[in-house]
C-alpha cells in the first residue's frame, strides 16, 4: 500500500502499472551518489530499524564522515560559521546546509548571508521557489525540502544520530546524510 511516507510495499506495485504480468522488477541497490564511507555512516543510522534497504557503495573512497557535538545552539552554530567560512572562501562545489530543525532555518539564512557568496550562489530551497541549480553554490534547507538531491559537501544541522528513537527517524536522517556525494559534517547541540 501507500503511505504519506510513500509505497511500503513495492511488490504490490507491478499489479497496478502492468496488467498482463509481462514486466520485469529491478532491485536498486547500489548507491551511485555517496562515498563508500558516507554510505557506511548513512547505514550505522538506518540498520538498528530495518533491513530492507541497506545500500552499497560503489567503492568510491573520500573522507569519513564528522560528527560534533555542542553543549548549546550557540556554540554548535558559532562552529558551523567558522567551517563555513573557509568553505567558501574558493567556492568550487556545492554545499548543502540542512536543518533538522525549523527554528535554525532563520539562524542559518542569517549565518551564510553574511559570509562573502555571490547572492546569486546562495540559494534557500523552498517548494514554493523553483531555483537553477548552480554547481558552484551554497544551498539551505530545511529537512523536508531535501530529498532527492545532491551536493557535494553537506552540513546537517540539528541532527544527533544518537538519539535516533524509530524507523522514521532513522529513515529521515538517512536520506539527510545520504545527500552527500564527498564529505559529509552532522552538527548537533546536546542542550
Amino acid at each position: 500500500g501507500y503511505t504519506a511516507e510513500g509505497i511500503n510495499e513495492w511488490g504490490k506495485l507491478a499489479k497496478f502499472i502492468v496488467k498482463d504480468n509481462d514486466y520485469s522488477l529491478y532491485t536498486l541497490d547500489t548507491n551511485y551518489r555517496s562515498t563508500k564511507q558516507i554510505i557506511e555512516y548513512a547505514n550505522k543510522i538506518i540498520n538498528p530499524f530495518t533491513k530492507n534497504y541497506l545500500p552499497k557503495s560503489i567503492e568510491r573512497v573520500g573522507k569519513l564522515p564528522e560528527t560534533h557535538s555542542f553543549n548549546s545552539d550557540d556554540e554548535m552554530l558559532k562552529s558551523f560559521k567558522k567551517e563555513i567560512t573557509k568553505d567558501v572562501e574558493n567556492l568550487e562545489k556545492s554545499i548543502g546546509v540542512i536543518s533538522f530543525k525549523e527554528e535554525y532555518i532563520h539562524k542559518i539564512k542569517n549565518i551564510l548571508s553574511h559570509l562573502d557568496i555571490d547572492k546569486k550562489r546562495l540559494i534557500e530551497l523552498r517548494e514554493d521557489k523553483n531555483i537553477v541549480y548552480l554547481p558552484k553554490g551554497v544551498y539551505y534547507t530545511g529537512f523536508h525540502n531535501c530529498k532527492g538531491l545532491e551536493f557535494s559537501k553537506v552540513y546537517v544541522l540539528g541532527l544527533n544520530p544518537d538519539k535516533i528513537s524509530n524507523e522514521k527517524a532513522a529513515k529521515k536522517a538517512f536520506i539527510a546524510v545520504t545527500r552527500a556525494m564527498n564529505e559529509l559534517q552532522v552538527y548537533y547541540s546536546i542542550k
